[in-house]
């Protein structure tokens, strides 16, 4: 356990959790919808992404309390059963936010994955709205497994100190 392989893996695993904190995908999007008009916006997640939805404005410029946009997420092969014309009921929807003005959440999807967010109104003045899709930092797998490697780095180089010189015969008759 003696020469370079415990810094090496405490230098590799601070390397790692360095790498975790890099933001990956992010999609910045915004459209306006009218009433029977849906978008779709799709993405590739690692895992769990981030989602910010807003309704940012009525498109008759009227302030209004209440807006109706609901937000679906569906895999990539559900978004082409809708496109195809088969209604909502009838899919498997991961996550769905009915009626809001603003929705920001991490929703629970099995990743990885290709999926697609969909966007709808019944609001008869039509809407504006902003969403913003990006991973979570840190990423949670690779920030564990950099803590691994930075442990085992550290660990070894404990032993390393700790046991230089001696054998365990040796060090259990002076510890006796």
């Amino acid at each position: 356990m003696k020469g370079r392989a415990p810094k090496t893996l405490a230098l590799l695993g601070l390397v790692i959790i360095l790498i975790s904190l890099i933001p990956g995908y992010n999609i910045d999007g915004s459209g306006e919808l009218y009433p029977g008009e849906y978008n779709l916006h799709p993405f590739q997640c690692v895992d769990a992404p981030y989602i910010g939805f807003n309704v940012d404005h009525l498109l008759t410029h009227v302030r209004y309390n209440h807006t109706d946009a609901s937000v679906y997420i569906l895999s990539l092969d559900e978004s082409q059963r809708f496109i195809n014309g088969t209604e909502l009921d009838d899919l498997n929807i991961y996550f769905q936010a009915i009626n809001v003005s603003e929705c920001y959440t991490i929703p629970d999807i099995p990743a990885p994955g290709y999926y697609v967010i969909l966007i709808t109104t019944n609001d008869a003045r039509g809407i504006g709205y902003t969403l913003h899709v990006y991973r979570p930092i840190p990423h949670l797998s690779i920030l564990i497994t950099g803590v691994l490697v930075l442990s085992i780095g550290i660990i070894m180089q404990y032993y390393s100190v700790f046991l230089r010189g001696r054998s365990w015969k040796n060090w259990n008759r002076k510890n006796v």
